[in-house]
């Protein structure tokens, strides 16, 4: 099984580099003057909760979980910068990848061309080709609605089927 680079950065960046900022982030808190019992409040919150339902936590308890809720505000922190910056480079104007475009829906639109208009799979390709020239012309770069090329392969297949010519 091959993992996508995207995948792999994004794994690494999660079980390896955001445990370690949430260490540093603790410590760079505690060294700076910032209250250990601020610092360590959510765990505070984990152990007191504990408490009142009658399970002694030991502290290891209230550290660890002081860790999970810094390593959560860090990820929730990357991950809305990487889908800021994502975005970014999709709005600025570039023209939008075709092979990616291609790839990404050429799959869903044969299937919905061969399987719901009964369209012979040669033909399927020329479909192919006429919904990304319309998902181009539209100007959106990058469709990520799946319901939205489902419904432009649709009127496709019916032109196709009542005789037009998608060329």
């Amino acid at each position: 099984m091959v993992i996508a680079a995207s995948t792999a950065r994004a794994l690494v960046g999660l079980l390896v580099l955001a445990p370690i900022l949430a260490a540093v982030l603790i410590t760079a808190l505690l060294v700076f003057g910032v209250e250990p019992h601020l610092v360590f409040l959510p765990g505070h919150f984990v152990r007191s909760g504990l408490a009142g339902l009658g399970i002694h936590a030991p502290k290891q308890v209230g550290v660890l979980s002081t860790f999970v809720f810094w390593w959560a505000i860090i990820v929730a922190v990357w991950l809305t910068l990487r889908r800021v910056v994502a975005r970014g480079h999709r709005t600025a104007g570039e023209p939008p990848d075709l092979e990616a475009l291609v790839a990404s829906h050429a799959q869903l639109i044969k299937l919905v061309a061969v399987k719901e208009f009964a369209i012979h799979t040669a033909d399927a390709d020329q479909i192919v080709q006429e919904v990304v020239l319309r998902i181009l012309s539209s100007g959106v770069a990058t469709p990520r609605a799946k319901s939205w090329v489902i419904a432009i392969t649709r009127n496709v297949c019916i032109e196709y089927r009542r005789g037009g010519d998608l060329t």
